[in-house]
C-alpha cells in the first residue's frame, strides 16, 4: 500500500506511508528525507545515505520499564552502533507532530547547506 497527502496537518509537507518492502527500498534511493518509525528501516535509510529523523511511541509503562531494564544511551541501530546521536530520535514525550516539524526543517536546512558547499 502506498498512502499520501499533500496538505495535511504537516502544513503542506509531502508525505507518504509505505508498507510493502520493494517499494520501500526504491524509495529510500528516490527520497530527500525520511521520518521513519525506530527499527531496522532506519538502518537501511543510512546504508541508502537517506537524511533520516527516527521517531517511536510506546505506552508509558513500558516506557518506564524498558528506560530502568535497559541502559542504553540510543535506540536506534545506527546511533547504537556508531555510539553517538548520528540520527535525531524522538521518542516518546518527543514524538509529537511539533518536533517532527522542527527536525524536517533543520534537516532540508543542513542538507541544502551541504548541497550548496559541493559545489
Amino acid at each position: 500500500n502506498l498512502s499520501s497527502n499533500k496538505s495535511s496537518n504537516l502544513r503542506k509537507i509531502q508525505y507518504h506511508i509505505i508498507d510493502n518492502v520493494d517499494l520501500k527500498r526504491k524509495a529510500l534511493t528516490k527520497c530527500d528525507l525520511g521520518l521513519i518509525k525506530a527499527g531496522t528501516a532506519v538502518l537501511e535509510s543510512a546504508y541508502f545515505s537517506l537524511p533520516t529523523i527516527a521517531f517511536y511511541k510506546i505506552n508509558i509503562i513500558s516506557a518506564l520499564i524498558l528506560k530502568y531494564k535497559l541502559k542504553i544511551k540510543y535506540l536506534t541501530l545506527v546511533n547504537i552502533i556508531l555510539k553517538k546521536n548520528a540520527i535525531p530520535e524522538l521518542l516518546q514525550q518527543n514524538c509529537n507532530s511539533n518536533k517532527m516539524i522542527f527536525w524536517i526543517k533543520k534537516m532540508i536546512l543542513i542538507t541544502m547547506f551541504i548541497l550548496i558547499n559541493r559545489e
